[in-house]
């Protein structure tokens, strides 16, 4: 059962369902290290510099495909409890 990805607790980790998420640290069944297949989406910045003229910034989201750990999901989305939690 993957719990902080896609899963039937409904990504734990990656909604913010902070009870979800402790129910399944405190189970000792559940893995909580293992690593499964997420999409993120990041923001990304790119420079296009210019002769003689003013530099332009570009935002952009694109999708990352990955696999992540709990851990790794908590610090991309700033889940600062579920962080410490599973450092403990």
């Amino acid at each position: 059962m993957m719990v902080f990805g896609h899963s039937a607790t409904g990504g734990a980790s990656y909604s913010g369902d902070l009870k979800s998420a402790f129910d399944c640290i405190d189970d000792p069944y559940v893995d909580i290290n293992f690593v499964g297949a997420v999409s993120l989406k990041v923001r990304m910045a790119e420079v296009h510099c210019r002769n003689e003229s003013e530099n332009v910034v570009r935002f952009e989201y694109k999708d990352f495909k990955t696999d992540v750990t709990a851990l790794f999901v908590a610090v991309h989305t700033g889940n600062t409890t579920l962080v410490r939690k599973l450092l403990v």
